[in-house]
């Protein structure tokens, strides 16, 4: 706990500290490029791509957490910034390109208004708890007719007419909507969280600034693009640092938490496992010194000990007479050996096992009804005499079972080792590659490389996938361990899906010098089955193909309908897996090459999460492997409906599946 504390303690300071730095370094970095002299219009646009940048940074962020968005608020603020970054990144390529000042105008009116939108509408869906795709229809409604709006008021002259007119008027209009806003957010007590409040106020606050320029420029003289522009930074950074601190702060601190009780946990299980281990330690060293001091005496009655003469019992010790006697009544001696051993077994032995001599495990019962495991000894020690020794092995079971559970924790313990370095290299790097980039383009910059700087971003973003692909596979993997992972079965042409993955990964085949293949035997085949399940499988399968496949080589998509039902193969010519490796490919925290040098990188949980998604499909996947033809992953999944809906037209989102693609490739290097 206190641990715990002082992690979030930290981590509150670490939050304050990167804030005010991060505010800083912006205001000097803008500051400095409008003052140079540089020219207005480039300082502008760079504000806008900043600007547009972040707004779809936020949609990316609230789109890929919406299955675990518990307050909707920031849901419905994810759906408007996802407009708002294309409707700016529209606004830049109008400007860029020159197109039509008409235009370029009407979409930066519109966006001005449709920020307002987002604020105010974020607050009534809030109210109205509407669903996702509705909301979508809202906002995007919302849009367009702020667009036809803002062309009727251009084209009839209507904005120039208020502008020159009724500026005064409207400035002390907006300040008093302004400060009316700020009172109903205050006492709203729909927002529920202390922090949606401080977050609106603040918007509101800095986003009149900006969207009253026209106006502000009758009343005032002198230039106020710059501080017009810093407004806008600061309206969109806030935004994104409400959203990433909701979604994605929370979120990493959450398993830090669950990192730290997994930690604890396994000190104590190791400190129990240290006593276990001593304890027996000194049992051992107590049986040996006693099987030293009194070796003579434990080799003549430890065992129970029974002499026959002619197949006559003539001698039994103590030990025998614990199994035996019991069950006998008066005198012992003078029993027949095949008497006996049915009173011992209750099973009847062959003659010629008894002429012969035997050594058997029985498992029996003594006078308590306690089960025993024995092991009968039956030597000829003459031409007629005979010992049948019993010996007690109930004990040594029990210290075999116990060290098999010392072997499977010190395996345990080695596989979490490995993975804690596995893991830690996983979070590690890319984290440092995104700093450094970040560093590299502040210096880049200030010289005005841009070419450079964008060589710079390609890294940031793959790292960043790189990181999104981690996250999702440990999420992932905890929902499917807790039993939340739940299919969305559908009746789908599997078919369409599988080659829509393989035609969306072939770029990346491409880089490597790979030839993929998609081969099928019919162009429709249905089955019932979760879409975005076996996008994940395949996803998963071939980045795991090319990934330890070879440079060069190829990768064979092949669908056949069988009977019962569909069969996917995914082959490789790559070399063959190892037996060892084979038995344990599928297990958690697998990896081929687990050395930090390796050609590509991974958790290791990409073939568990594949096995278990075919696994809730009620599907079965297998890994085959030979020399001559390489390796080849065996996917099977039933002809079984119970009157799912069909869904006969995929609706392909490419640009969607092509984020999967690149997210799921993010880690393997490419030259």
């Amino acid at each position: 706990m206190e641990l715990h504390k002082k992690t979030v303690k930290r981590d509150k300071v670490l939050d304050k500290g990167l804030l005010n730095n991060l505010w800083i370094l912006v205001i000097i970095m803008l500051s400095s490029v409008y003052f140079k002299g540089e020219s207005k219009n480039d300082f502008s646009t760079l504000i806008k791509i900043i600007c547009a940048t972040l707004a779809l940074l936020i949609s990316i962020i609230v789109y890929s957490k919406i299955p675990n968005i518990k307050n909707d608020f920031v849901k419905y603020i994810g759906i408007g910034f996802l407009y708002l970054g294309i409707i700016n990144f529209i606004e830049i390529f109008l400007k860029a390109t020159n197109i039509s000042d008409n235009l370029q105008l009407k979409v930066s009116i519109t966006i001005s208004w449709f920020e307002f939108v987002i604020i105010i509408y974020s607050v009534i869906l809030y109210k109205k708890k509407l669903g996702f795709l509705l909301s979508n229809i809202i906002f995007l409604g919302s849009l367009i007719i702020l667009f036809i709006l803002s062309e009727v008021m251009i084209e009839k002259k209507i904005i120039e007419y208020l502008s020159s007119e009724y500026g005064y008027v409207i400035i002390i209009s907006i300040i008093c909507l302004t400060i009316i806003t700020i009172g109903l957010i205050l006492r709203d007590k729909n927002i529920i969280y202390k922090e949606d409040k401080q977050w609106l106020v603040k918007i509101t606050l800095f986003m009149p600034f900006y969207n009253i320029k026209n106006y502000l420029g009758i009343v005032l003289v002198t230039d106020i693009s710059y501080l017009e522009n810093i407004c806008r930074v600061i309206v969109y950074w806030l935004a994104y640092r409400y959203v990433e601190k909701k979604l994605l702060s929370n979120s990493y601190r959450e398993t830090l938490d669950k990192l730290i009780v997994i930690q604890k946990t396994r000190k104590s299980m190791n400190n129990s496992l240290m006593k276990k281990e001593r304890r027996l330690r000194e049992s051992r060293m107590n049986i040996k010194k006693s099987e030293q001091r009194y070796e003579e005496i434990i080799e003549s009655i430890s065992d129970g000990i029974l002499i026959f003469e002619n197949n006559i019992l003539m001698y039994i010790n103590e030990n025998g007479r614990e199994y035996v006697f019991h069950e006998l009544t008066g005198e012992v001696i003078k029993k027949e050996l095949k008497y006996i051993l049915k009173l011992l077994t209750n099973v009847v032995i062959e003659d010629h096992k008894i002429n012969e001599g035997f050594i058997k495990d029985f498992i029996i019962e003594n006078k308590e009804k306690e089960k025993k495991n024995i092991t009968l000894t039956l030597k000829n020690t003459s031409d007629t005499g005979k010992v049948l020794l019993i010996s007690n092995i109930t004990g040594l079971d029990e210290l075999q079972q116990l060290r098999q559970k010392r072997d499977k924790a010190k395996d345990m313990e080695t596989i979490k080792d490995e993975f804690y370095s596995n893991i830690s290299h996983e979070l590690r790097t890319p984290i440092n590659v995104i700093n450094s980039g970040l560093q590299l383009n502040n210096l880049m910059l200030n010289d005005n490389k841009l070419d450079k700087m964008i060589q710079n971003n390609n890294i940031i973003r793959r790292n960043c996938l790189r990181l999104i692909r981690t996250a999702n596979n440990f999420i992932d993997t905890n929902r499917i361990s807790e039993g939340f992972l739940e299919p969305n079965i559908k009746v789908y042409n599997i078919v369409g899906i599988v080659e829509a993955v393989v035609l969306a990964c072939n770029k990346y085949m491409i880089l490597m010098d790979n030839k993929l293949v998609f081969d099928t035997d019919l162009e429709e085949i249905y089955i019932a089955c979760d879409k975005e399940h076996i996008e994940r499988i395949m996803l998963n399968i071939l980045s795991n193909s090319l990934k330890y496949g070879k440079v060069g080589g190829n990768i064979d998509v092949i669908i056949k309908s069988a009977r019962r039902g569909v069969r996917i193969f995914v082959r490789n010519d790559a070399p063959p897996i190892p037996e060892e490796k084979k038995k344990i490919i599928f297990e958690k925290f697998t990896k081929l090459d687990s050395s930090l040098a390796r050609a590509s990188e991974g958790s290791g949980l990409g073939l568990y999460l594949a096995k278990k998604l075919v696994e809730l499909n009620e599907g079965t996947i297998q890994m085959n492997s030979n020399v001559k033809s390489g390796n080849m992953f065996d996917i099977r999944f039933p002809f079984k409906f119970s009157g799912e809906p069909w869904e006969v037209k995929l609706d392909n989102n490419e640009q969607n599946l092509q984020e999967k693609v690149n997210i799921e490739f993010s880690d393997i290097y490419f030259n």
